[in-house]
């Protein structure tokens, strides 16, 4: 996203730890990027609205996996 020029803040859905690592990423690659991130911690446990247009909306979906994660529906 960077490299088309983005410079719109971007919003990244996780499971609490997430934007340790990916801010560890970006510091050990030297990557420096346009646009700011909000990393937005999830409960991975229960089912959670995240967004809610006009047309659609995007939720939670708890998983079962070896670790704690979620998809979306």
């Amino acid at each position: 996203m960077h490299l088309w020029g983005r410079k719109k803040e971007l919003n990244i859905y996780g499971p609490k730890g997430l934007s340790e690592i990916i801010t560890i990423q970006l510091q050990f690659s030297q990557t420096n990027i346009n646009y700011r991130i909000n990393f937005k911690e999830l409960n991975t446990e229960v089912s959670t609205l995240i967004l809610d247009a006009p047309t659609y909306t995007v939720q939670t979906i708890p998983l079962s996996h070896r670790i704690n994660c979620c998809g979306f529906l």
